[in-house]
């Protein structure tokens, strides 16, 4: 086994929409060739894959030194990520590298630091009244949207009608379509409507009845992401939970009429989304950025390779330095990247390290534990 070892930290909560705070240290113990190496947000669907749904490079290929490396990101949450629901849809924070076979293209180990995190979503619906009139019965609510343990109070109004049934029921699934299993995932389980209570009038005329929220009442929600990428139109992933009152009238006549009045369900906000405030303190903001300045770096092109080279003029000694160098050919198209790293890089010390692609110009970003990033174009 590769003796590393990387330690993950972050917040345990964040919004859906917004982003979270990450902290990775890379211990690493021999020089090694990686292949790359960065953090990311799974969540496993009903068939066993993973689904990414952010992520953030942090090595590209290329060679590290003996040493540690420190590493902050943000990951940014899109907003149309599915938020945490539990039993059904759960999320793990991913740190990792991946180790180059030395002398060859394969892949000789990965290495994983992994925490569980909770995605949370801002659930607001305003309470709107609800009037129909359907085949001469009148039917209205005050309001749409209940807390659970509330009562819904539906007032109506009909004229011969023999039985009216009220049923408060509620479905709830995971939606799932992929290139592989198509629209009919076998991996999602069909989930009947749940009947969660009944009401039975007789001759009912005019009044109303009352049917109250369970108390464990999981919250009205319908949640869908796409990825934004053309070349996966056909993935999808969400969850619902849909809750409505069904109504069937039946008239002296023997006639049956049914339908349907959709309601939300809303829970207050938990006092655990307070927490991700506190967890990552440690993530304070540099006390003196390094000057740019500082930072000498030339490109010596050669027949077929570019030498660069990084000279810290500052009186700082760096530590956990990486050099990232990319050639940039036409102004939008990057050539593949190639990174160099080392332990430390004192006042006036070099790194110096061959860069294979060919262009007129270079872009070079240094990055250091202190979380300084400096970019300059050759």
């Amino acid at each position: 086994m590769w003796p590393m070892s990387i330690s993950l930290s972050s917040d345990d909560f964040t919004e859906v929409g917004g982003s979270l705070k990450t902290r990775t240290v890379f211990n690493i113990n021999e020089d090694m060739e990686i292949w790359g190496g960065g953090i990311s947000i799974i969540t496993k669907l009903p068939c066993g894959n993973e689904l990414t749904v952010a992520s953030s490079d942090i090595f590209c290929e290329g060679t590290l030194k003996r040493g540690e490396y420190v590493r902050s990101r943000d990951l940014i949450i899109s907003r149309r990520v599915v938020p945490s629901i539990p039993d059904k849809v759960s999320y793990t924070l991913r740190a990792s590298l991946s180790v180059k076979r030395p002398k060859t293209r394969e892949e000789e180990l990965r290495i994983q630091s992994e925490k569980p995190i909770k995605l949370l979503a801002r659930v607001t619906a305003e309470e709107t009244p609800v009037s129909m009139n359907i085949k001469g019965m009148s039917f209205s609510l005050d309001k749409d949207t209940f807390k659970p343990g509330e009562e819904v109070k539906l007032n109506y109004s009909t004229q011969n009608v023999r039985t009216m049934i009220v049923n408060l029921i509620h479905e709830s699934n995971i939606q799932c379509a992929c290139p592989q299993y198509r629209t009919i995932c076998v991996h999602v389980k069909r989930q009947p409507k749940e009947k969660v209570l009944s009401v039975e009038e007789r001759n009912p005329g005019s009044g109303f009845v009352t049917i109250r929220i369970p108390g464990y009442a999981e919250p009205s929600y319908n949640y869908l992401w796409e990825p934004p990428e053309v070349t996966y139109w056909s993935l999808i992933f969400g969850a619902y939970s849909r809750w409505y009152l069904e109504v069937e009238c039946v008239k002296a006549s023997g006639e049956s009429i049914k339908f349907q009045i959709p309601i939300n369900v809303v829970t207050e906000k938990k006092t655990e989304e307070k927490i991700f405030e506190e967890s990552m303190k440690e993530l304070k903001p540099l006390s003196k950025p390094l000057d740019p300045h500082s930072i000498i770096i030339s490109a010596n092109k050669g027949a077929s390779k570019t030498t660069i080279t990084v000279k810290n003029a500052s009186s700082n000694l760096l530590r956990g330095v990486t050099v990232r160098v990319s050639a940039i050919k036409e102004e939008l198209f990057e050539v593949k990247p190639f990174i160099q790293g080392v332990n430390e890089l004192p006042p006036s010390g070099e790194i110096s390290f061959d860069y294979e692609e060919q262009a007129e110009n270079y872009q070079v970003t240094l990055e250091d534990n202190e979380g300084n990033v400096i970019v300059k174009r050759l």
